[in-house]
């Protein structure tokens, strides 16, 4: 998801109208993908709801860290011997400091932060002592960072929105409350649901920016009411389905990727600004770059794949 979703951003998806058949398509398909940074969230808040304030757990900082830096010491040597770029020491420093070294670093800089608390905000859900007290939780900070995203009047929301921005807390905790209440919806109705919502999104959007450049509201940002409710239902299906009877390559296939995933996204942006320079000047005009989709963002992730063994 995190991947296809860059396609949309280098492909210059966000600079072009939107109409036309291919530009739909382009649209439904950004709209589900969007759970990339919602998944990850979700997935803090459901594996690591238990962790305590202890060294050992600070120590864990170090990996994520080390992959960062790792990662960005080989991007910068890329731009200066490869691409030519004339880079000074200092400017390198700062580049690693202020995480603008790597293309997407943006996610570490947040997720640090919410290393950070999370021993804290394990102790605010632990420290609940009912399932009514920790659904009021979650709803304070649904309506703190994504109910505005829905309740508008004019297009001006009628709700304070200035805590928006505290979304992954959002996401952190509905992740450790289906851990904790296995929450479940019947299959067939949470595929119905999760394509109705998708296929939705996908129409307000198009409809919201026809003819116009793409827009990239509070509804359908990270917080927003449509990623809210598609990255939810995406994490409940998934988390559901019976994976005992794949080939057992193909286990080990997701285990491996599992793995490597934070390496994958940070390589990614230079793997990025390789193959979809090349794309963008070999296919115009930008819709029919769409057909290209199944082929670049594979390739990526093999390339991304390859260098995050190598860092790991």
């Amino acid at each position: 998801s995190v991947l296809s979703l860059h396609f949309f951003l280098n492909t210059e998806f966000y600079k072009t109208p939107v109409a036309g058949t291919r530009m739909f398509i382009m649209t439904i398909m950004r709209s589900f993908f969007m759970v990339a940074v919602p998944f990850f969230l979700l997935l803090t808040g459901y594996l690591v709801n238990k962790k305590t304030l202890s060294f050992k757990y600070y120590k864990g900082i170090l990996y994520p860290v080390g992959i960062y830096l790792l990662t960005s010491i080989i991007n910068i040597l890329y731009e200066v011997l490869i691409l030519n770029d004339s880079m000074s020491f200092k400017t390198a420093i700062l580049s690693l400091l202020n995480f603008k070294a790597v293309r997407y670093a943006w996610y570490i800089e947040m997720y640090m932060g919410l290393f950070l608390l999370i021993p804290f905000l394990n102790l605010i859900y632990n420290g609940l002592k009912s399932h009514k007290q920790k659904l009021v939780l979650i709803f304070t900070f649904f309506t703190l960072t994504t109910l505005p995203s829905l309740i508008t009047f004019n297009n001006n929301e009628i709700l304070p929105d200035w805590w928006k921005g505290i979304y992954p807390l959002t996401y952190y905790f509905i992740g450790a409350y289906i851990r904790e209440y296995d929450v479940k919806i019947k299959k067939s109705l949470n595929f119905v649901l999760l394509m109705a919502v998708v296929l939705l999104s996908g129409i307000y959007n198009f409809n919201t920016s026809y003819n116009n450049i793409f827009t990239w509201g509070k509804y359908n940002d990270w917080g927003g009411i449509q990623v809210m409710l598609t990255s939810v239902l995406s994490f409940l299906l998934l988390k559901h389905l019976n994976l005992l009877k794949l080939p057992q390559f193909l286990k080990k296939l997701i285990t491996i990727i599992s793995k490597l995933s934070l390496g994958i996204y940070l390589a990614s942006g230079i793997f990025d600004t390789i193959f979809y320079k090349r794309l963008n000047s070999m296919v115009q005009p930008m819709p029919k770059r769409l057909n290209y989709f199944i082929v670049i963002v594979p390739l990526v992730l093999i390339a991304s794949s390859l260098f995050a063994v190598v860092t790991k």
